[in-house]
């Protein structure tokens, strides 16, 4: 976001601060250093939102390095914090240049606390060294006692002699004891003194931080500086350092301007807004030399303002010069008296590396800081706001009013003169200077820098166009991308159709979408009546103007909106669609395909001679005077013509104005206002004429904005004959918006891409799909879809296996006797990639395969919590993809790396499907509607019954159908499950425990036709010989399920000639000992098992029909025949 656009929001004149302050904990924080250096608001550091992407309640700061999300401000819970850094920028409470003491007038710099100051740990006496024994101190005793033994005869005197050794050893012991007492207290000591001169290093340092604010220097930065505090070389190691002084961190850098000389080198972008961060500050006398003051942004700026606190003799002016030698640019502060030097290397986002310094309390060398630097814009506003007003002279000296009579009835006058043809915009040196829009153009572009008058010029034309043609001939698109100031009091205009800003760009290139397919419109209006030019229609469209202020941060934003611009550029008169271009530099902006249809060409002031050139072909544009907002150029192809721009808007009392559609809340702005001798328009004036008018309203040309899920409920109601609507739709290239109803026949497999829990979306989508398919939840989202025919959560075991192996079957595979065909079927799942995770190998091919051959299996998917290699999966024809988090664009999920830009309400994404085919492959934003209450599972079947219920299926009996097949059971959707001895094999082996019904089972199919179908109950007990499988007929085997047959019996070939019965309980590890080991075991309940035959595998329950020939019966009695 530009200076102009933050500006646009929260003046530097504190005009727009009042909104962040909240009251009591209302504070005054000042942007010290960053990118975006110089402004002052009165917030609530603990309520206030900051960050660089448009937000409601959100402080906007021009600071790349910034989240995309909005970070609460907090300095602490009183603001006593001395900074708060975010991203690039240093927010600092009560910092304000005004109350800053001033410099003085001669002498050095004072500073706080200018005398050097030595920490170093208080002395510590040496311990004294353990003493060793005297060597005399022996002899004297041994002497006694070796005379004494002679004179004496007794030789025990001789023992005397002894304890002169051992009373000095003793006494040297003492002596080392005494000696290790002191040294270790001499060790606790130093230590002491050790930290309690850190203790004192630091509170000097915390102390300096606390009063560098109050430093009456130049501020280069904000960062670590040297202190006046010099550290002892046993504490060095504790704090941070530079040579043998102290480094206090994260505190403004100031320099006396005046003794220290400054040389910083990096792009000239860069060193030009730090160098007027320095000339902002009006304490010091400034001496810029002849190149910096030929800068536009100086221009005028400081001849009239000498700074009344510091003296003006040439000994004392700080001297100040950019000049760029090859690709190298180079930053001078002069000092009139150096002392010192600073060198620092400035690089992007305001970082400073500081190269070599000898200033006092400076830039600590080879550091890198945060630099100060501040917009030129900025520059310019605090420059003017400190001097006097110099009234009407800062404006043109005529308003719109005396060019126009705003009269209601005149105004109605005009608007029934059939061409007008140009309209006034200013005055010249011949007299009044108009522009003839739709004769000279069709196009236009409009080139100023900051404080030009540009938005002073478009108000002023827009204006003038209202004045001269009635709302059923004049159309107004207004994009404003710079905050929205300019176009806001336009917008009661009743020939505006919307007013968009960059606050929501996305908007922006939506509306320019639907002036193309205006454009398209209007083609085939004009084919399909055989005319040339829509003037030689019966009823007209009215003429479509299209207003883009700094439309350069459009196609930043957008690069696609270049292609779109050339197309609107490349069309024109004979459609009635006029562009009208304005930026502050169109060189390298504007393309060759857009200048070439562009006519009519203003240039206000604008800042060197090559963009003044570029727009109208000489450099007189540059030498505008910058006092004089509103001087300009205008080429209109005959002459070059020189005139001030009128004063558009008289001052009018507060009034709501009508919002046009648009994606944030806004409140009306202020344009620049007449001074009381001029005379403006009225808007009022205008209204009141259009109430008077008769003419038809005009058709919209940019349809509304989607509404919100707030205002979702009372504009969507489905019809109860209709599916319920899932969400709205914007076609923007089609001008409409469409009730979008979720439809899996239409729209296909469909995939949610989104970084938030998916629930409450599919939710919804299921419930579209719940009247036309039978819904299937695999999953966590089981346990919430109330519309599911068929649910199975995470780790449901055999009864996914069932599922799975139902949904496999072609939908023309019914079972036999069975004539129901399966229904549409919609699988939904909200954690794709966890449950595929979730599953053994086997079971996860089989439900990637069903995702593979949906279509032949008549299913159609529902996903979120796809793997990102699935996301762009052609089997999925639909796309709902919600705006990553983060930070993310476009690129990650298939879409354009801008298609994200902008706010998203909740349940706001993009549809990329059937339905939005006409957009292209970024798809349609689409508004999604909140869950209803769910209905209750659907109608379809079949459906889950479970092994628990008997089912609807035909009776079984002993006899073979029809078709060769032998019925044996209902599975768990109460199918029947039957035995076909011509596919599956002529031998049924039937295992399972006792009590499992196997006998149960064998004799209900020994109730039929015996002579085909031969029992063999407990074969395990006959004897091999008489057992013979192999023969004509059809054989059941009974066996025990953990039973192992001989090798090469005939029970051991019998699994192999035929399907296998599993009935009653059983373990994973029976099922791995019979060859099944991928299948789950079941609930183990009698009566129930698993069929398997070579192709599948299916869990059911078996049905008896007892002899008498009633109705069947699905549990069998715990009986056993010998």
């Amino acid at each position: 976001m530009t200076w102009g656009q933050w500006r646009g929001l929260h003046p530097v004149t504190l005009l727009g601060g009042g909104a962040f302050d909240h009251g009591s904990g209302s504070t005054t924080v000042t942007v010290l250093a960053g990118p975006d250096s110089g402004y002052t608001l009165a917030i609530d550091p603990r309520q206030t939102l900051i960050g660089r992407v448009p937000s409601p309640d959100s402080l906007l700061v021009a600071d790349p390095c910034l989240s995309r999300t909005p970070v609460r401000l907090r300095l602490a819970p009183a603001g006593l914090r001395t900074q708060s850094l975010f991203g690039s920028t240093v927010f600092l409470p009560d910092l304000d240049r005004d109350q800053l003491p001033e410099a003085p007038t001669g002498g050095a710099l004072s500073t706080v606390g200018s005398d050097t100051i030595h920490v170093a740990p208080h002395a510590v006496e040496e311990p004294r060294a353990a003493r060793p024994p005297q060597w005399w101190a022996f002899l004297i005793p041994i002497g006694i006692g070796v005379a004494l033994a002679l004179l004496t005869g007794m030789w025990w005197f001789l023992l005397f002699s002894l304890s002169a050794p051992l009373s000095g050893y003793i006494a040297h012991l003492v002596e080392k004891r005494r000696y290790a007492r002191d040294v270790e207290r001499h060790r606790l000591e130093r230590a002491h003194a050790i930290d309690d001169a850190s203790s004192r290093a630091f509170g000097l340092i915390a102390q300096r931080q606390r009063t560098a604010r109050a430093t009456p220097g130049l501020c280069l930065g904000f960062g670590a500086i040297l202190s006046r505090i010099t550290l002892a070389p046993e504490i060095e190691d504790r704090i941070d350092r530079f040579d043998d002084h102290a480094v206090v961190s994260d505190v403004p850098i100031c320099i006396d301007p005046r003794s220290t000389t400054v040389v910083v080198t990096g792009e000239r972008a860069h060193l030009l807004p730090m160098m007027l961060a320095w000339l902002a500050d009006r304490r010091w006398a400034w001496a810029p030399s002849a190149e910096v003051q030929a800068l536009p942004e100086l221009v005028g700026a400081l001849a009239e303002d000498e700074p009344a606190t510091t003296a003006t003799h040439s000994s004392e002016r700080i001297g100040v010069d950019l000049r760029t030698e090859g690709t190298v640019s180079t930053l001078r502060l002069g000092a009139p008296q150096s002392k010192r030097t600073v060198s620092l290397v400035l690089g992007d986002l305001a970082q400073a590396r500081t190269t070599t310094s000898t200033a006092l309390e400076g830039p600590v060398p080879g550091r890198a800081f945060t630099a100060t630097q501040m917009p030129p814009a900025r520059f310019l506003t605090l420059v003017r706001a400190g001097r006097p007003s110099a009234g009407a002279d800062s404006f043109p000296c005529h308003g719109l009013g005396e060019l126009c009579d705003d009269d209601p009835e005149r105004i109605a006058t005009r608007w029934r003169q059939p061409h007008p043809g140009a309209v006034p915009v200013g005055r010249g040196p011949l007299g009044t200077v108009g522009i003839d829009l739709f004769g000279d153009g069709p196009h236009a572009l409009v080139a100023g820098t900051t404080g030009s008058g540009k938005s002073m010029l478009l108000q002023s034309w827009l204006l003038s166009l209202a004045l001269h043609h009635p709302p059923e001939r004049l159309t107004l698109v207004l994009i404003d991308f710079k905050g929205g100031a300019t176009f806001a009091p336009l917008s009661r205009l009743p020939h505006t159709d919307c007013v968009l800003d960059d606050f929501d760009s996305a908007a922006a290139f939506r509306a320019l979408v639907s002036v193309r397919a205006e454009i398209t419109r209007r083609e085939r209006l004009l084919a399909d009546r055989g005319c040339a030019d829509i003037l030689d229609l019966d009823d007209p469209p009215p003429r479509l103007v299209v207003v883009i202020d700094e439309f350069h941060a459009l196609m930043t934003a957008h690069p696609r909106a270049a292609d779109l611009l050339e197309h609107l550029a490349a069309l024109g008169r004979s459609l009635g669609v006029h562009l009208i271009l304005a930026t502050q530099r169109p060189l390298g902006i504007v393309t060759g395909h857009m200048k070439a249809n562009i006519s009519i060409r203003i240039c206000l002031r604008v800042r060197d001679d090559a963009d003044s050139s570029d727009v109208i072909g000489v450099a007189d544009a540059a030498r505008l005077p910058p006092d004089r907002p509103g001087a300009a150029l205008l080429d209109a192809g005959s002459a070059l013509v020189r005139f001030r721009v009128a004063v558009p808007l008289t001052e009018e009392a507060p009034e709501s104005a009508a919002q046009r559609p648009r994606l944030r809340p806004w409140q009306p702005g202020r344009a620049v206002q007449a001074s009381a001798a001029l005379t403006g328009i009225r808007i009022d004036n205008l209204l009141t004429a259009a109430r008077w008018h008769t003419g038809d309203a005009p058709r919209s040309v940019v349809p509304p904005p989607l509404p919100t899920v707030d205002d979702l409920p009372s504009t969507t109601a489905s019809a109860p004959s209709r599916p319920p609507v899932t969400g709205i739709v914007d076609l923007p290239a089609a001008q409409r918006q469409i009730e979008w109803s979720y439809d899996p026949a239409q729209d296909g497999s469909t995939i949610v891409i989104t970084d938030d829990d998916p629930t409450a979306i599919l939710v919804t989508l299921a419930e579209s799909a719940a009247g036309t398919h039978r819904i299937v939840a695999l999953g966590r989202i089981a346990e919430v879809i109330d519309e599911a025919a068929i649910s199975c959560g995470m780790h449901a075991g055999w009864r996914l296996h069932a599922i799975l192996d139902h949904l496999d079957r072609p939908p023309s595979s019914g079972s036999a006797g069975s004539a129901r065909a399966r229904p549409p079927t919609l699988v939904v799942c909200g954690n794709w990639g966890e449950l595929i995770d979730s599953l053994d190998h086997h079971t996860a091919a089989t439900l990637e395969g069903l995702l593979s051959h949906s279509r032949d299996l008549r299913l159609t998917f529902l996903l979120a919590g796809c793997r990102p290699g699935l996301r762009v999966s052609s089997q999925f024809r639909t796309h709902l993809i919600f705006p990553p988090s983060a930070g993310g664009d476009g690129l990650n999920v298939g879409l354009s790396r801008h298609r994200f830009l902008g706010t998203w309400p909740r349940l706001r994404a993009v549809l990329v499907g059937p339905h939005t085919a006409e957009c292209g492959s970024d798809g349609a934003d689409v508004q999604l509607l909140p869950s209803r209450s769910g209905a209750g599972p659907s109608a379809f079947s079949p459906r889950w019954r479970g092994l628990d219920e008997p089912g609807d299926a035909p009776q079984a009996s002993p006899s073979r159908r029809g078709d060769g097949t032998i019925p044996l059971g209902n599975d768990a959707f109460g199918e029947p499950v039957s035995w076909d001895p011509a596919r599956d094999g002529p031998v049924l082996t039937v295992r399972g425990s006792a009590q499992s019904g196997k006998t149960s089972l064998a004799r209900t199919l020994s109730g039929g036709e015996r002579a085909q179908l031969t029992i063999h109950d407990d074969a395990h007990r006959e004897e091999p010989a008489t057992l013979d499988l192999t023969g004509a007929g059809l054989h059941v085997v009974t066996m025990p399920l953990r039973f192992t047959p001989g090798y090469g019996s005939p029970l051991a070939s019998a699994q192999t000639l035929g399907p296998t019965l599993i009935l009653g309980g059983h373990t994973a590890q029976d099922l791995a000992a019979l060859g099944f080991a991928r299948l789950p075991p079941l609930d183990g309940t009698a009566g129930t098992g698993w069929f398997v035959t070579d192709s599948r595998a299916r869990a059911i329950r078996v049905v008896e029909s007892p002899p008498g020939g009633t109705a069947a019966r699905s549990a069998f009695p715990a009986v056993e025949t010998a």
